[in-house]
């Protein structure tokens, strides 16, 4: 697994011998990137040329009903009792994003663990801030 492969580019060259590597023992090889791979700043044209071969697949922001379950079955992992009004207003009043679930369940994790209130809409709106 290669992941966030733009932030990785100085490595180019030992990027290039993996895959090469991978390719020779048949196996497979996950890489994550903001862009896809044309947008890459490249500069071996070998490597340039393996990652455009390869299959690509852009993973979109969740929308409102799969955030809302993502965002739960997190609160849910770490035993978080979370009303649906509150996943409700954090589908339509925060960024829709993966990465904003696990900072979102992190936050308020951490907020349960130093603090005992029960948590509600407002007492959410105020531990985001």
């Amino acid at each position: 697994i290669i992941e966030d492969i733009e932030e990785k580019l100085y490595l180019e060259e030992r990027i290039f011998h993996l895959f090469n590597l991978i390719l020779a023992k048949q196996k497979y090889l996950l890489i994550t990137s903001k862009f896809l791979p044309q947008k890459l700043d490249l500069e071996l044209a070998d490597l340039k040329s393996r990652l455009r071969a390869i299959n690509t697949i852009c993973i979109e922001n969740p929308d409102t009903e799969l955030f809302k379950s993502v965002l739960f079955k997190n609160f849910d992992d770490k035993q978080i009792n979370i009303k649906s009004e509150i996943i409700e207003y954090l589908a339509h009043r925060t960024e829709r994003s993966f990465k904003n679930i696990l900072k979102i369940v992190h936050v308020i994790d951490n907020y349960t663990k130093t603090n005992k209130k029960k948590l509600s809409v407002p007492l959410v709106s105020n531990i985001l801030k």
